[in-house]
């Protein structure tokens, strides 16, 4: 037993030091300091579900040589912006179309393409289990579809982002360094996401006219490198005011860590602040003079509450595709419900926020306002 102990440690320390994983040994070390070992045991099951995926993805590689060439020139779309900006909403109402391809449930935990056909006989239980989860209903043909997968995916196995140091283990969030190190967006990052779509597509047999849809909103701290990177995708970016913006994503954390307002929470959010949130929205004004009009939809929050119809339409139309048959009821059925508490606003001062962010909502909102519909 011993003897087997020791060859797993020894595999699992030698699968992170080849993979390039050495952010879990920091993760795995500040939480073991910390005495949190129900966490530290959350992070080692992770990460053995990460390994796997990267080794098999290793032999898709031997087997599939030219998979990563599926996506050149394959149409992309990339939903952008602010956690609790309407991006979920977007995401699923573009992706409702069948002429569109997104991830789901499935591909978080099954990457490597040698693992889904292997594990494709549980692929609708897997599916149905998020979907009974979620409480989400089957809203579109993207059965199981995952808000997000991109950004998960990111998360998951590049160990970084804001869900793994604020949600699956908050007690990180609260070091400044090491939360910058974890949301940090390198080249590698897009690669992997690279990697993975390709292998979605090429599961689903997704035809070249398919459009793949995806919403990797940590990413909207390099908006610019990502259409570097996908030359032949286009981006849409929800645009909304970060005094609304921000208190409604902090008491979304707090309610899905289960966390009250106090000063350990409130310092944790402080430090997201400062490291992600101002990233986020500096980054996204700054794309509206390097990333072209005929690259880039800019879509204002409001206008979208007000007359989601119309914009979707006004959206579908820009991105080039076919909405005759869609069905406007079934693509802007709400995904999720959410209603801020008075506290959410007492994190951060709205003052300051306005203060430090609101130039760079302006110049993203007169950009909005130069998005018109194309002439018919």
């Amino acid at each position: 037993m011993v003897a087997l102990l020791l060859w797993l440690l020894g595999a699992y320390v030698l699968s992170a030091l080849l993979l390039g994983n050495v952010l879990y040994f920091q993760i795995l070390w500040r939480l073991g300091s910390q005495g949190r070992a129900l966490k530290f045991v959350i992070a080692i099951l992770l990460s053995c579900i990460v390994f796997v995926n990267l080794w098999f993805m290793k032999l898709d590689d031997l087997i599939w040589p030219r998979l990563s060439e599926e996506l050149k020139g394959r149409r992309m779309v990339w939903i952008l912006g602010h956690q609790r900006s309407g991006t979920t909403n977007v995401h699923k109402a573009v992706a409702s179309l069948p002429s569109v391809q997104t991830g789901t449930f499935f591909d978080l935990f099954f990457v490597a393409l040698t693992l889904k056909y292997l594990m494709w006989p549980i692929l609708g239980p897997v599916n149905r289990l998020y979907l009974y989860l979620s409480g989400f209903s089957v809203s579109n043909h993207n059965y199981g579809m995952l808000e997000e997968l991109e950004e998960h995916l990111y998360m998951l196995y590049q160990f970084g982002g804001e869900v793994i140091t604020t949600v699956l283990f908050p007690d990180l969030g609260s070091d400044p360094e090491f939360l910058h190190l974890a949301l940090q967006i390198q080249p590698d990052h897009f690669e992997f996401v690279n990697r993975a779509v390709a292998r979605i597509l090429h599961f689903n047999r997704s035809s070249v006219n398919k459009v793949y849809v995806g919403c990797p909103l940590g990413f909207s701290q390099a908006p610019l490198e990502l259409t570097q990177h996908f030359p032949a995708s286009k981006v849409i970016v929800c645009v909304r005011n970060p005094v609304s913006a921000f208190p409604s994503f902090v008491d979304l954390i707090s309610a899905l860590t289960k966390q009250q307002y106090g000063q350990i929470f409130t310092d944790r959010i402080r430090v997201l602040y400062q490291v992600y949130s101002s990233a986020v929205y500096r980054a996204l004004a700054a794309a509206v003079d390097t990333i072209p009009d005929d690259k880039i939809y800019w879509l204002d929050f409001e206008g979208w509450k007000s007359d989601s119809p119309k914009q979707l339409r006004i959206l579908w139309d820009f991105l080039e595709l076919d909405s005759r048959s869609a069905d406007l009821n079934q693509a802007l059925r709400r995904s999720e419900h959410h209603t801020n508490r008075p506290e959410s606003y007492t994190v951060i001062d709205p003052e300051q926020i306005k203060r430090e962010l609101g130039v760079h909502y302006e110049k993203m909102l007169s950009a909005c306002s130069r998005m018109k519909p194309k002439a018919n």
